[in-house]
């Protein structure tokens, strides 16, 4: 079900009414948004690409283009600023994303690449069939429907969202933060989607 991004009961237009009144509250707010797809988003794909060598995809936003990033990276980026001076960031909004603007159809060629799954193939599906992938994988209504927004797949107008790549990251940190091939250069992580134990639900 498509939603409009002025809809109250969205997550996005609950996270602008938290915005609002920590800047009427607060003196010296500093706000962080993190984007779209965090890399460990994508564990809860690990038991279909298992079961069925594929990545599901929704075919009707395979050329959608959204920011993505590292949770490490976002924890890196807000550390540095829990540690600085409270006047160097007072007041500033900042937008942590990773080096990259990727489709989702280059999201999940990816994945499937790093992980070596060079005889797997993108499995084009309808959004339907996806949020019933993704309630299997979690096991909870509310964290699918709120992955599928911050995503952007559930906007009745593509237009509606603005994703973008910022140099925030770098600003903070001084580094542009991982690409999602080098987040799976690490070990730990080729460990978990190959491991068939569940992760818990990453928000």
């Amino acid at each position: 079900m498509c939603i409009s991004l002025a809809d109250p009961t969205t997550y996005r237009s609950q996270y602008m009414m938290i915005e609002t009144y920590l800047r009427t509250q607060c003196e010296n707010c500093t706000i962080l948004r993190y984007p779209g797809i965090l890399y460990e988003h994508l564990r809860v794909f690990r038991k279909y690409i298992f079961e069925n060598n594929a990545f599901p995809v929704s075919g009707q936003h395979l050329e959608f283009a959204i920011e993505s990033s590292s949770m490490a990276d976002i924890a890196q980026g807000t550390a540095c600023i829990a540690y600085a001076p409270t006047t160097r960031h007072r007041n500033n909004v900042y937008k942590l994303t990773g080096p990259q603007l990727l489709t989702l159809e280059e999201v999940s060629a990816r994945v499937l690449t790093c992980l070596q799954r060079d005889d797997a193939e993108l499995n084009l599906i309808d959004l339907n069939a996806l949020e019933q992938i993704l309630y299997e994988s979690i096991g909870n209504k509310e964290h699918v429907a709120f992955l599928l927004e911050v995503w952007g797949l559930q906007q009745k107008s593509m237009a509606g969202g603005r994703f973008e790549i910022t140099r925030d990251l770098e600003a903070l940190t001084g580094q542009s933060g991982k690409t999602l091939n080098e987040y799976f250069e690490d070990d730990k992580v080729q460990d978990v989607f190959r491991s068939p134990m569940p992760t818990p639900f990453v928000v």
